[in-house]
């Protein structure tokens, strides 16, 4: 996050009338357009149709400060039925997860939901007065920042508020207990080691485990371990230890590598000297000991126009993961497509 001080000068105000539901966005349209957009992709009901139903609802819309948008969590309570939900952030990848939660977790939930009806309305709030070391406050601009809709349903009342993770703001800590409490209380999202992104990245990342799910998740969690997630910086015998003895490594154009320890080379150098990463789309324990999960390689080479500047390159790929004799999960086969440029 980046800040540029501000010097503002007066202007003429004009007085508006602020909408039933209090939603204030003046520059991303999360109270309009943005929000009906999110509504018809994830298939879910308007806030008012929660309210006519005289059900209660928490539920959170986030995107982050590159643009991507986050898991869609929500709370809700329909008579004695308390709810908690978790939608993808992109409904075209991964999955909705749903469970029961207790009172005492529906406690938690309508703290946050009374917070949002008597918080005030804010629009674009982007400049943050901020105190200095001396004591004068400054103006500054934050960019790069997370955004929030906040929607509250009870008692026949909708309320909106739109926040950014600018400056302190009690909602936002609201926000970020929700989320955690999805977290620990859909089943495996608990079991997930992702703490980047707050805890939104667990959520984002349970989207995508299928079939056996605990099977799944550990081959993930293994995944997302330094040896493999950062090769480039890993001990060449750890980054081997993620390869089965017999590994099978299949890359476009080239003859299959066999072995642990020439499977494991190339990922090592591929990774230094090419910015090579590699994301999942869908993690699936197909059987009892056995994980296949697809995905995306991205890698970054010189452009052939100019070899001071580089291309982007991108390749599907499938990787098979067995548990290993000593109970560990490694790669025993990886296939990649053939290369297609990116920019």
């Amino acid at each position: 996050m980046t800040a540029a001080a501000l010097v503002c000068a007066a202007t003429p105000q004009v007085a508006r009338a602020e909408p039933e539901d209090g939603c204030v966005d003046t520059r991303w349209d999360w109270c309009g357009a943005q929000l009906s957009e999110a509504l018809d992709a994830h298939g879910l009901k308007a806030a008012e149709d929660w309210s006519r139903r005289g059900d209660a609802l928490i539920r959170v819309f986030v995107v982050d400060g590159f643009g991507h948008e986050k898991p869609v969590v929500a709370f809700s309570r329909r008579l004695n039925d308390r709810r908690v939900y978790a939608y993808p952030g992109d409904p075209d990848y991964g999955h909705a997860r749903s469970g029961q939660v207790s009172l005492t977790d529906w406690e938690v939930a309508d703290a946050a939901l009374r917070a949002v009806h008597t918080a005030p309305s804010r629009g674009d709030d982007t400049n943050v007065e901020t105190e200095l070391p001396d004591g004068t406050v400054e103006m500054v601009l934050c960019t790069d920042y997370w955004t929030y809709l906040i929607e509250a349903v009870s008692d026949g009342r909708v309320s909106r508020r739109f926040r950014t993770a600018c400056g302190d703001d009690p909602l936002i800590e609201h926000v970020e207990t929700l989320a955690q409490l999805a977290r620990s209380r859909l089943s495996p999202c608990d079991l997930l080691d992702i703490e980047h992104d707050r805890p939104f990245a667990a959520l984002e990342a349970c989207a995508y485990l299928y079939g056996r799910e605990t099977d799944a998740v550990s081959v993930m969690n293994r995944f997302h371990s330094q040896p493999f997630d950062e090769a480039d910086a890993a001990d060449p015998g750890q980054v081997a230890d993620l390869f089965t003895a017999d590994a099978e490594v299949r890359w476009p154009d080239q003859a299959p590598a066999l072995g642990r320890e020439q499977v494991a080379k190339p990922w090592s150098e591929m990774t230094r000297s090419q910015d090579a990463e590699a994301y999942y789309e869908r993690v699936d324990g197909v059987a009892a000991g056995r994980v296949v999960i697809k995905g995306e390689l991205y890698v970054e080479r010189p452009s052939a126009d100019d070899p001071k500047s580089s291309d982007e390159f991108s390749a599907d790929y499938t990787q098979t993961w067995i548990r290993d004799s000593d109970g560990a999960w490694r790669i025993s086969r990886w296939a990649v497509q053939p290369f297609r440029i990116v920019n």
